[in-house]
């Protein structure tokens, strides 16, 4: 029985330089052209110039090892085409064309591509450019499926460097406690709870800054608590209707300013921290 054959027709309109089809076969065969005179030069396996063989109309390459592959080159020969077959041995292609070298012979090839269909009928292609044009076809494929892996290896690389930043941010995210130590210590604090009372820090005893860690107020009509630096209020301290309280943390108020705790009544008290610098 005769071996599995590959068509792949080539239009010379196009020139080439070492275009590469994925064949696997020991012979190869320009088994139709469009005339003559029509040439190409093939290689097989490697894409080497003193490899490649200038061929026309019935030349063939036979290797009794085998090959993977082929390469095409060609000058542009406007309107002319060749058709090339690979198949495993050279007895695969004359057992069925005993007159092999007669191009018309050709059409009577009956080792056809064959097709199931959705039903599971197989139906059979016995025309060889319709067989060069599935080999065609299969060796887009290939490129297609090598772009493909390439692409998707491009978008792991990618997904592996968004994975190590997202790490990286969590990480930092996790241990916040490093980044604000200094913001929620309480070493050395001094602790205030007004009840109508003012707590005073005056501008000469702020040599250096004073660091409060928070400050919680409450307001109610004219009931109020807050703090204020040179006299002027940092929060709200009356007319605050059906009432509020509020909270202020992390401040650093600079040298030479003088701070209030204050609270006009007890149902509005003031506490906080703080430590002179």
């Amino acid at each position: 029985m005769a071996g599995a054959k590959k068509y792949f027709r080539f239009d010379l309109s196009k020139a080439r330089d070492g275009e590469m089809k994925i064949a696997a076969g020991r012979y190869l065969r320009v088994v139709r052209a469009s005339n003559a005179t029509c040439e190409v030069e093939i290689s097989v396996d490697e894409n080497i110039n003193d490899h490649y063989e200038i061929m026309v109309k019935n030349g063939y390459i036979s290797v009794g090892a085998g090959f993977q592959r082929f390469y095409v080159r060609n000058e542009a020969q406007a309107g002319d085409w060749v058709v090339v077959m690979v198949v495993e041995d050279r007895s695969d292609y004359d057992v069925e064309n005993e007159n092999s070298g007669v191009i018309s012979s050709i059409g009577q090839i009956d080792d056809a591509v064959k097709v199931i269909n959705e039903v599971g009928e197989v139906l059979e292609v016995n025309d060889p450019l319709t067989q060069a044009a599935v080999g065609d076809a299969e060796t887009a494929i290939v490129a297609a499926l090598a772009a493909l892996e390439t692409a998707v290896d491009a978008v792991q690389s990618i997904c592996s460097t968004v994975n190590s930043t997202v790490s990286s941010v969590f990480s930092r995210l996790a241990h916040p406690t490093d980044k604000r130590a200094a913001l929620i210590d309480l070493t050395g604090c001094t602790y205030v709870n007004a009840l109508n009372t003012t707590v005073t820090i005056a501008a000469g005893t702020n040599t250096n800054g004073v660091y409060i860690p928070f400050i919680s107020w409450s307001a109610y009509s004219t009931n109020f608590s807050h703090v204020e630096i040179d006299d002027v209020p940092i929060c709200p301290y009356h007319n605050a209707g059906n009432g509020m309280v509020g909270t202020m943390d992390a401040l650093f108020v600079p040298a030479g300013k003088k701070i209030e705790f204050y609270s006009n009544t007890v149902n509005a008290p003031l506490r906080a921290a703080y430590k002179v610098l």
